[in-house]
Parts: structure tokens; C-alpha cells; sequence
């Protein structure tokens, strides 16, 4: 009797904890779509394979400590283990990443420009070479400037 209360108990803990896992593997997905722009496709698979992931975490879960057994307790558990994550630390993350990605895009950006300046000005520098070398061709076709 006193092992099954202990079960009990292990399947709560261990259900919360899978939620604040499972939240921050989602976390991981909504990081990607922060990073890059995703079309509504990639959008439903990647949500699918986070359904068909969670799905098989809860199996596990449910077969190892529950004996197979759904327990309602659990998946209530686990929700509130991800809603804990959600609203604690991934807001927190996420804010965090967010700042970083924005300096990571703007330092691209900089050096994006930098690098277009660069490579205009070559690019100047060899077309008023080759008018210059065409104009003077074209003036003294004779090569009286030698």
C-alpha cells in the first residue's frame, strides 16, 4: 500500500516536470520561428511533430509509473507544469532571446552595409577606370599618349 502512494506521488512530480520539459522544447520551436520567418506549413509540421513528440513523452511516462493507466491527475499536472514554464521562465527567455536576435540582426546589418559600401566603391573605382581607359582610346585612337 505504502508503494503505491509513493507511484502516486513520483507520477505527480514526474508530470510536472514533463510540462516544464515539454514547454521548454516548444520554447526551442518558437525560437526558430522568431530567428526566421515560417510559412504556415512548416508552422503545422513542426507543431505536428511537437503533438507526436508529447504524445509518445506521455506514453512513457503514464506506462512507467502509471502502469499503463491515464491518470486525469497527471495530465492535469503536466499542463500545469508547462503553464508554470510558460509563464515564468519562458517569458523571461524569450525576452531575453529576443533582444539578442534584434542586436544580432542589427550587428549583421551593419556589417551587411559596410561590406555593400566596400564593394560599390570597387566596383566605382573600376568602371571609371575602364571609361578612363576607353575615353582615352577613344580621343587618341592612334596611341599618341603612350
Amino acid at each position: 500500500m505504502n508503494n503505491e502512494y509513493l507511484l502516486h506521488m513520483a507520477l505527480a512530480v514526474w508530470s510536472v516536470m514533463l510540462g516544464a520539459f515539454l514547454c521548454a522544447v516548444y520554447d526551442v520551436f518558437r525560437l526558430f520561428r522568431l530567428v526566421r520567418k515560417q510559412n504556415a506549413v512548416i508552422v503545422f509540421i513542426s507543431d505536428f511533430i511537437f503533438c507526436i513528440f508529447s504524445a509518445v513523452c506521455l506514453l512513457i511516462l503514464f506506462f512507467n509509473l502509471s502502469y499503463g493507466k491515464v491518470r486525469f491527475y497527471a495530465l492535469a499536472l503536466v499542463i500545469v507544469g508547462f503553464m508554470c514554464w510558460r509563464f515564468t521562465v519562458s517569458r523571461l527567455v524569450m525576452m531575453l532571446l529576443l533582444k539578442l536576435i534584434r542586436r544580432i540582426k542589427k550587428l549583421l546589418a551593419s556589417i551587411k552595409m559596410r561590406i555593400d559600401v566596400r564593394f560599390k566603391r570597387l566596383l566605382r573605382r573600376i568602371y571609371t577606370k575602364r571609361y578612363c581607359v576607353h575615353a582615352v582610346r577613344n580621343v587618341h585612337p592612334k596611341g599618341l599618349l603612350k
